[in-house]
């Protein structure tokens, strides 16, 4: 289960109006039969990613598009490409063992894969269909890098975390496994778009 750190209960009240968005709220890509003895009843909805996505740029005052996703179809791979594509998002792909940080901005979206070592990228499965990658929305690119995260297991809550802990939560209170970012996509488009 996961333990609350100082930044963390900080970031409670600092980024509450984020925390809000997923408040109580499970990726919808989880399939609850593959979380061990999982207790779900405190799960008040399932959100899809870019909803959420949409709903924190708000929060931040933006208006952002997204090109149209198949979560059973789509991998993260095919989905980074449909945001470049649409010409309204870059997309910065860091190597492995890049110090990522000197490359983020506000409100950027990070993409990371998970796996047994941290050093897998996608792997070129659907989200609702065996993917190992998870989205997060980063608020703010100093003081811990604030990142607006939802559960993908019942042992971490959704909520804004320092990105230093949503990329170790899972390996440290959930499966086991390392986070690597693998993408960090940035709006580009016009706002009225």
């Amino acid at each position: 289960m996961y333990k609350e750190t100082e930044k963390y209960k900080e970031y409670l009240t600092t980024y509450q109006n984020f925390t809000e968005i997923v408040a109580g709220a499970m990726c919808k890509s989880v399939d609850p039969k593959i979380i061990a003895k999982a207790s779900l009843a405190h799960i008040k909805q399932i959100k899809e990613p870019i909803n959420i996505q949409a709903a924190a740029f708000a929060v931040a005052g933006k208006t952002v598009t997204f090109p149209e996703v198949d979560m059973w179809n789509d991998t993260s791979d095919d989905y980074a490409k449909k945001m470049v594509d649409s010409g309204n998002w870059e997309q910065i792909v860091p190597e492995l063992g890049e110090d990522f940080y000197p490359l983020l901005q506000d409100h950027d979206i990070l993409t990371w894969a998970y796996s047994s070592d941290g050093t897998e990228a996608c792997n070129d499965k659907p989200g609702m269909n065996g993917g190992n990658t998870m989205p997060g929305f980063l608020i703010k690119a100093s003081d811990g890098y604030p990142t607006l995260n939802w559960a993908m297991c019942s042992y971490i809550p959704s909520g804004v975390f320092p990105l230093s802990e949503v990329l170790t939560n899972q390996e440290h209170y959930g499966s086991g496994l390392k986070a690597r970012l693998i993408y960090i996509h940035r709006w580009v488009g016009n706002e009225d778009t």
